[in-house]
């Protein structure tokens, strides 16, 4: 299986980037041709007969794209891998001779040390932007069908569970009741929305952050948070499940990582945590379905063991099943509204009105009488709008059916066989816009109910040329590609854990694209900051398994037995002044003393402990006998000495500083010293020293020192 695993992980770190640089380069080169069309371009962008027409012209700015695209991904990866590189290097130098960081780094990593510290930050920092959009009257309050009190509708219950559902109308009777309309209750709504959205936020960062050891990224992490985090800011005053899939999305993806990486024990409070996560996240969308089953069969993969799976079973299939059932019974009960099932084909509902509005014999006869039964033929090309299926969902029928719907795939494949220029063109000019990093008009914006337009600070920010880098969807989509083609180039550890659901969010959007507010694309640009962390967790410290003390204790033991004055075998070799010796065992597990008193006496005590694989009895009393022989070996011949072991369990207090075998590291004479998994002996390997762990590949943790640094000057 891990053989299987390291030949996928080879193949994907070549195939990847070429898939993704080659879509992003059309997506590109789309978006240039269109704001600057050619003389002969008619109203719509159709990309294969500009190709045809201006073959040599097109063919360049691909090259050049691609080319590009290339420098970019080999910039900030060489950037990347140097930086990471170089914050393992000081994390195994000697804590005298490590540089301070700086006073922002270190302010970065004690925000990232605590999820409730982060959240209110954000808040504080997004609150000038909240507050004026809720005077400007933006948010929930410019929702006219949120006016009736109900939240029964189709635009709004098709995203969210029974569960958000019910407790929505509670709060929303209950400030009826009380004040006569709805205002209180939306307000209530709205602040706990805000605090579920921040808490989550915070906390995912701070699973992230305590795995990587830069702090110069886990700085350029929480500022990109910051800054770029205010179309979620702007989303959370709003009732759409956007704000709540984004954060939950960040949360659920980070506990998971942080249990692919984590060798600890599992706590219960932990797997609550991931199951309350994926609840969240399953009650924001139905794409969360597929991606709560894809995280459920990698972390079976990646972790194996009882705990690990017993874990993963219960935060992740208890979910699923509530929310499924809950959505049947919901459903059945006439209580949740289903999704328009036209809008479910939106992607293949926009090529057949681009091919009709470029020719209205495009279509069969029977194709174009079952297309009536949908739409009005007539209107639907007046009514196209790339990037926008909301306007073509003006021409539809009344009265659709499911059945009828239905049959658009059918329509646009036989459309596909007969035009398929036509129908490739509808699918490119679609998906153009959301995967071009120059696009205008995909903005993270909440509009409202009656015309789209956002609120007070959305019409700021979008109206400034230079503020609408924050508000726009498709940079911070292709940027979250771009550091998933990085990571999954250079094999940082846990890649496939978060580079595979966003795959699947990605190819989502692209078949089920959304209006010009761009919240479906919020899932995935929300994700920048925590794609960040999460490429640059230490590979040290995920092959250790834990990042709470364990290097620093492994480090310590070794340290203290190099340390000047004790020879090969661990033991003291000077005598203090009261004419003291001292003897000890080269596993620290038991220690010989002798003191010198006015008798000229001499008393040898030993001190052993088990560690769970041998006799901790024999052990302790095997080492003391031969600490007091030590002892009384430096002494005359008049001394006398006494030996007496004391066997400790593994666990306790005074044992827990030397005993490193829950991570996988042995301290013995036959050994060598303190080893790790990377480092493992043949003949511990054959007594079972080791335990049932498996093995990791041996790959270097960082260049060797001297690497980066400047020759001296001649």
């Amino acid at each position: 299986m891990e053989r299987a695993l390291r030949g996928v992980q080879k193949f994907g770190a070549v195939a990847v980037p070429i898939l993704v640089v080659c879509a992003l380069t059309v997506c590109a080169t789309m978006g240039w041709i269109a704001r600057h069309p050619f003389d002969d371009q008619g109203e719509h962008l159709l990309f294969l007969s500009a190709f045809d027409a201006h073959t040599k012209l097109v063919v360049g700015l691909l090259i050049y794209t691609a080319v590009m695209y290339a420098a970019l991904l080999t910039v900030v990866g060489g950037l990347l891998r140097f930086t990471l590189a170089r914050a393992e290097e000081r994390a195994g130098e000697p804590t005298g001779s490590s540089r301070r960081p700086s006073r922002i780094a270190r302010a970065a990593r004690w925000l990232l040390g605590s999820w409730w510290r982060l959240a209110l930050l954000l808040l504080v920092i997004w609150s000038p932007v909240l507050l004026g959009e809720v005077s400007g009257g933006g948010g929930v309050w410019a929702d006219s069908d949120l006016q009736a009190g109900s939240l029964r509708g189709e635009g709004m219950s098709g995203h969210l569970s029974p569960l958000v559902i019910v407790a929505f109308e509670c709060v929303l009777a209950i400030g009826r009741l009380l004040t006569g309309g709805i205002g209180a209750g939306l307000g209530v709504l709205v602040l706990v929305q805000l605090a579920v959205v921040l808490a989550a936020l915070g906390r995912a960062a701070a699973l992230l952050g305590r795995w990587v050891r830069s702090d110069g990224l886990c700085a350029l992490a929480l500022a990109v948070l910051v800054i770029g985090g205010v179309p979620i800011a702007l989303w959370s005053l709003s009732l759409s499940p956007a704000a709540h899939g984004a954060a939950s999305l960040c949360w659920f993806l980070a506990l998971g990582l942080d249990h692919v990486h984590s060798r600890e024990q599992i706590r219960g409070g932990r797997v609550l945590e991931w199951a309350l996560a994926a609840l969240l996240l399953l009650s924001c969308s139905a794409l969360a379905v597929p991606l709560v089953i894809v995280m459920l069969v990698m972390a079976v993969i990646v972790r194996r063991g009882r705990e690990a799976w017993r874990a993963a079973l219960v935060a992740l299939v208890v979910p699923l099943l509530v929310v499924l059932v809950g959505t049947r019974l919901g459903a059945s009960q006439g209580m949740l509204g289903t999704e328009d099932p036209v809008a479910q084909h939106g992607l293949q509902a926009q090529s057949i009105a681009l091919a009709l509005s470029e020719d209205p014999d495009a279509l069969s006869a029977e194709d174009t009488e079952a297309l009536g039964k949908i739409f009005d033929v007539d209107a639907l090309p007046d009514r196209y709008a790339p990037g926008a299926p909301a306007r073509l969902l003006e021409a539809e029928n009344d009265t659709v059916s499911a059945a009828q719907a239905e049959q658009l795939p059918s329509i646009w494949w036989h459309l596909a066989q007969n035009r398929p220029g036509l129908a490739a063109d509808g699918i490119l000019l679609e998906i153009a816009d959301t995967f071009d990093p120059f696009a205008h008009g995909r903005q993270n914006l909440p509009g409202s109910a009656d015309d789209g337009a956002p609120g007070a600070v959305g019409s700021v920010l979008d109206g400034t040329p230079g503020l609408r880098l924050l508000v726009e969807s498709p940079l911070r989509v292709v940027a979250v590609l771009l550091l998933g083609v990085i990571a999954v180039a250079l094999r940082r550890p846990g890649v496939w854990f978060w580079a595979v659901p966003i795959g699947v969010l990605t190819v989502a959007l692209a078949l089920m694209p959304a209006d010009a507010s761009g919240g479906a694309a919020l899932v995935i640009g929300c994700f920048l900051p925590f794609a960040l962390l999460a490429l640059s967790a230490s590979r040290e410290l995920v092959e250790i398994g834990s990042p709470d003390g364990a290097v620093r204790r492994i480090r310590r033991v070794t340290r203290r037995r190099s340390a000047p004055g004790r020879g090969a075998d661990g033991r003291a070799t000077g005598r203090g002044a009261d004419g003291r010796a001292t003897g000890r065992g080269a596993d620290g597990r038991a220690a010989g003393r002798v003191d010198g008193a006015a008798g000229g006496g001499a008393t040898g005590q030993g001190d052993g402990w088990a560690d769970g694989w041998g006799d901790g009895w024999d052990d302790g009393r095997a080492d003391a006998e031969g600490g007091a022989a030590d002892a009384r070996n430096g002494r005359g011949a008049d001394s006398r000495a006494g030996g007496s072991a004391d066997a400790r369990a593994d666990g306790r207090a005074d044992s827990g500083a030397d005993d490193l075998s829950w991570i996988g590291v042995t301290s013995s004479p036959r050994d060598g010293g303190p080893q790790g998994r990377h480092q493992r002996s043949a003949e511990a390997e054959k007594e079972g020293r080791y335990g049932p762990v498996r093995s990791l590949p041996q790959r270097p943790l960082a260049p060797p020192k001297g690497l980066h640094r400047k020759p001296p000057r001649r």
